[in-house]
Formats: structure tokens, sequence, C-alpha cells
């Protein structure tokens, strides 16, 4: 933070991440990050649900999913066990749509109950999609109404969208040519 004037990038952010996978327990791994200083961690075996820890006074929200893939809801799903469909949108078939959005009018949307985001050029509606996210609601809430494209480029490959989140692509940005390599 010093040498960016106490301002974080993504990639600062992701190196105060740390994930344990304890090889004598299977199913639990340690997740720890440094905030300003202090460390928190959580645990989380098997059954994928764990009490999140207290991190700068807040309490964070308890996520829990039956599998680390994309969840896949409605129509979609093929499965029970929501990260383990076998039929995703194939990625051929997507096409952004033509409509075009000015960066003012996907800031206007910054809230839970009306939340856009941008990854790499295109406009996404996450309003409804908060639940299906692997990372949590909580990953996609840092980024309500802004450009997520770098945070998104360091933990996704650009065909997570066109197949598990082609649902939610409402446009384009104005002035910005879609960069999804599919």
């Amino acid at each position: 933070k010093v040498i960016t004037g106490g301002i974080s990038t993504a990639s600062q952010r992701l190196g105060q991440i740390s994930l344990h996978i304890d090889p004598n327990t299977p199913g639990k791994i340690s997740v720890e990050w440094a905030n300003g200083g202090s460390t928190a961690s959580s645990t989380s075996s098997s059954s994928a649900s764990a009490t999140a820890p207290s991190v700068g006074g807040q309490k964070q929200a308890e996520q829990s999913q039956g599998s680390v893939a994309p969840v896949m809801k409605g129509d979609k799903a093929d499965s029970k066990d929501p990260g383990k469909v076998s039929k995703p949108t194939d990625p051929v078939e997507f096409k952004v749509p033509e409509k075009e959005y000015t960066m003012e009018e996907v800031k206007k949307h910054n809230k839970k109950d009306d939340l856009w985001i941008v990854v790499k050029g295109v406009v996404l509606d996450v309003t409804n999609w908060l639940d299906e996210h692997p990372g949590g609601p909580q990953a996609l809430f840092s980024h309500m109404g802004k450009d997520a494209t770098e945070e998104f480029e360091m933990l996704h490959d650009d065909e997570v969208i066109p197949k598990y989140a082609a649902n939610i692509v409402i446009g384009r940005v104005q002035g910005q040519t879609p960069s999804l390599e599919i």
C-alpha cells in the first residue's frame, strides 16, 4: 500500500490470501487472509460450511456450497449437486448482445438488489445470480457498478462467462470492444 499511495490492487489483495490443504485430514482446508497487518482465518471441512471469522470488527456472512464448481440453477441444472452439471452452455453459441451501456449507466447499478458488473467490456446483471457465483456474493459486492476485469482475469478463464453465466450478459460497454476470448 505504501508504494501505491494507500491504494491496493487486486494482485496485492490476492497476495494477502493463503489457502492451506491438510493432507492428514481429507476435505479440510484453511483460508487465511491479512487485513491491514492483522491475520484472520477460517477452516472448512468437506461439508463446505464454516462460520466465517470476524475481520476488522465485521462478521462475514457464512457461505456454503456442495462443490467448488460454478452453480447452475433452473432449467440449466441437471444434477442435485449444482457444481456437477453435465450440460453447461456451449461457448461456441455465445454472443455478446449488441445493446450498449455507458460506464455512467453501469455505475448506477451498485446495490445488492440492482447489481451490474463489467468484465472485459461485457456488462453483466448479476442481481439474481449472486448465490450462483462460486466465490459467493461478497466477491461480487466489492465490484458493484464497476469494472471487475482485473480481478476476473486473476481467477477465471474467459470461457466461464459464456459457459456458466451467459444468461446474465446484458450487453457491452459503449466505446469498448468486448475482449472475452472463447
